[in-house]
């Protein structure tokens, strides 16, 4: 179980999107998990956490609908 995640960071390069992630990984304990500094009751694999005494969803657990199975949207398309 992750214990501790900060996913803040700066660039060493001017420019670059660049994301890093520190996660800290213990036995269960009484603690509360750390999320960026922030105690959450769980911290899921996309490293978002849930807040103490919330409700969230892990989004990495998503399923595509059966019922949008058949549909599809293309969207805008600007050609030039």
């Amino acid at each position: 179980m992750p214990t501790t995640t900060s996913a803040r960071g700066q660039s060493a390069s001017r420019g670059a999107a660049v994301r890093v992630s520190l996660v800290c990984w213990g036995a269960p304990s009484d603690t509360p998990a750390l999320l960026d500094g922030a105690p959450v009751q769980s911290i899921h694999p996309d490293l978002t956490g849930q807040a103490i005494g919330t409700v969230s969803f892990d989004l990495t657990q998503a399923q595509p609908l059966p019922e949008n199975a058949q549909a599809s949207y293309f969207g805008l398309c600007l050609a030039g």
